[in-house]
C-alpha cells in the first residue's frame, strides 16, 4: 500500500513537488544546522558557467575565504557518492566555456590548473594522487572540445542546408 507522501506526489504536478521537495529540504537544513549560506547560494546561482567572464566573476569571489568554504561545499554535494572528477567539472563548467581552457595553457588557451575552483577539486579528492585527477580533468576537457566541435560542424551544416532551401 503506498504511502501518504506517495499518493500526495502523485496527484501534484513535477513542479510543485520540486517545490515542496525544496522547503523540505530547507526545514531540515535549519534543524539540523546545515543551512546554506548566502555565498553558497550565490555560487550556485552561477553554475555552471557559460563564458570566461563568468569563470572570472566566480574567480574573483574566490578570494574571499567565505565563497572558498562554500565552494567546496557546493563541489562536495556535487560530487555525490560517485566522487567523478567529471561529474564536478560538468557541474562547474559548459563545454563552449570549456573551448577556451586546457590544463596547462597550450595553444593560447588559458590554462585550468591556475584557477582557484580547480585548486579545490585537488582538495576535495584528497584521497587521490594529483595525477590522476590531473588525468580525469585533461580527459574531461578533450571530450569538451570534441563535444564543442561536434556542435559546431554540425551547426555549420545546418546553416548550410538552410541557405541550400532557400
Amino acid at each position: 500500500m503506498p504511502e501518504r507522501g506517495e499518493v500526495q506526489a502523485q496527484s501534484k504536478l513535477l513542479r510543485e513537488c520540486k517545490v515542496l521537495t525544496a522547503r523540505v529540504q530547507q526545514s531540515v537544513s535549519c534543524i539540523t544546522g546545515d543551512a546554506e549560506s548566502e555565498e553558497s547560494m550565490e555560487l550556485a546561482a552561477m553554475f555552471p558557467v557559460l563564458s570566461v567572464e563568468q569563470v572570472q566573476a566566480v574567480e574573483a569571489k574566490l578570494i574571499n575565504k567565505a565563497y572558498a568554504d562554500a565552494m567546496i561545499g557546493l563541489l562536495a554535494r556535487s560530487k555525490g557518492t560517485k566522487g567523478t572528477v567529471d561529474g564536478i567539472m560538468r557541474y562547474l563548467f559548459t563545454d563552449d566555456a570549456m573551448y577556451s581552457f586546457n590544463l596547462e595553457g597550450r595553444a593560447g588557451k588559458i590554462p585550468l590548473l591556475r584557477l582557484k575552483a580547480v585548486e579545490l577539486i585537488f582538495d576535495l579528492f584528497s584521497e587521490k594522487t594529483k595525477e590522476d585527477v590531473q588525468g580525469a580533468i585533461r580527459k574531461y576537457v578533450r571530450l569538451s572540445h570534441n563535444r564543442s566541435n561536434q556542435k559546431n560542424i554540425l551547426t555549420e551544416k545546418l546553416q548550410m542546408c538552410k541557405c541550400v532551401n532557400m
